[in-house]
């Protein structure tokens, strides 16, 4: 859409730079060679713009198709890229709840359980029990008793480490717990390793923003002073029309420095 916007813009300077130069020749001020510059920079300028048109409708093909769209359809973006601040912010480190890092705490969560787990086969296994009952159990129809009857005790279980068994299954939960560590500090320091080489590529994408717009404001300017000098006869139209050309490179490269901008801001 930018590279559209810029199109558009170079089209209508070179519309312009026709009109003038057609009105300095039929004034005697211009010939028939800067005529035909600015005839041929006006064809330029639609060819161009053409060609933004079709660069834009080959991106919203293949937005459409990401989208499960009909290929038929258009397209109407309502979201206008900002312009890159006046620096970036420092690295204050990759957020816990990242769904890396969140699997690798949890597998070292798991890890730790098994861990206990069968280190508790070292340790005896002590139950308690109790029970009470109440009736007749003698059916004492000429007394008529009711006897009840309470139990209370505990049971110990303790099973001897035949073959090493218990040890080995201690040994390996405990180096999976210790994988399962590293695995997380390696996840960790990976996504900090990723997220600062991120956060050069912005801190050069924003230099270079500001360098496109520099470059955009002092061709704007030096654009406005030579059309006053087009019109008053004192500059070639050729001339004109290489200072127009570096205006509409200075546009595109202000907006593909933005572009640019922004996508590593959202890798970032």
């Amino acid at each position: 859409d930018l590279l559209v916007d810029a199109a558009e813009a170079r089209l209508k300077r070179a519309k312009v730079i026709r009109d003038d130069t057609q009105s300095l020749y039929d004034a005697g001020a211009a010939d028939s060679v800067n005529i035909l510059d600015a005839s041929l920079a006006l064809a330029n300028a639609g060819l161009q713009l053409k060609q933004a048109q079709t660069y834009r409708r080959q991106s919203e093909l293949r937005l459409l198709v990401l989208l499960g769209l009909e290929p038929t359809e258009h397209l109407d973006l309502i979201d206008v890229l900002s312009d890159p601040p006046e620096s970036t912010q420092g690295f204050s480190g990759v957020s816990t709840e990242k769904p890396e890092l969140l699997a690798a705490s949890s597998s070292v969560e798991m890890s730790s359980s098994l861990y206990s787990l069968n280190r508790a086969d070292y340790f005896p296994t002590l139950s308690a029990f109790a029970g009470y009952s109440w009736g007749k159990p003698n059916l004492d129809y000429f007394h008529d008793e009711f006897n009840d009857y309470f139990i209370v005790g505990a049971r110990l279980n303790w099973s001897f480490n035949l073959g090493g068994k218990s040890q080995r299954k201690v040994s390996m939960s405990r180096h999976q717990l210790e994988a399962a560590r590293n695995q997380y500090e390696q996840t960790r320091e990976q996504l900090d390793q990723q997220a600062r080489l991120v956060l050069e590529n912005l801190k050069l994408a924003l230099e270079e923003y500001r360098t496109a717009a520099e470059n955009h404001r002092i061709t704007s300017d030096n654009y406005r002073l030579v059309t006053d000098q087009h019109r008053q006869g004192v500059l070639a139209a050729n001339r004109l029309i290489e200072i127009e050309t570096s205006l509409s490179e200075a546009e595109a490269s202000l907006a593909s420095a933005r572009v640019a901008y922004n996508m590593v801001l959202s890798q970032y």
